[in-house]
């Protein structure tokens, strides 16, 4: 299994080529606001920005350690607290890898669920 370095926000994340190939459309380096939302009410939602996008999926960084594969989310994106953007999605997810970054961060990895 190959591996490459991305560069983060919060610094460098080494990716498999396996993961890198399990993606089915092309992601957009792109910081965008959105409110994650886990689909159990007792864990906190937040607001981070994007790392990257894609039609099917998302990437973002947090210090929130309650994030664990399989785990469901809501994803509003963009977001702003107040008057909501006329076109921001709201989207339901699963988390689908977690990267320990070096430092305090968490990379989350979310598959956009279809209908």
């Amino acid at each position: 299994m190959d591996k490459f370095s991305i560069e983060g926000p919060e610094g460098d994340a080494e990716v498999s080529s396996t993961v890198a190939n399990r993606r089915t459309s092309r992601r957009t380096n792109l910081a965008q606001p959105a409110l994650i939302r886990p689909a159990d009410p007792k864990l906190q939602e937040e607001v981070r920005a994007t790392v990257n996008l894609s039609t099917d999926g998302l990437y973002f960084t947090t210090t929130a350690e309650h994030y664990s594969v399989g785990m469901q989310v809501e994803v509003v994106y963009p977001y702003r607290s107040g008057e909501p953007f006329p076109f921001a999605r709201t989207v339901v997810g699963e988390v689908v890898r977690l990267d320990r970054h070096s430092n305090k961060y968490w990379g989350v990895a979310v598959k956009i669920q279809t209908e």
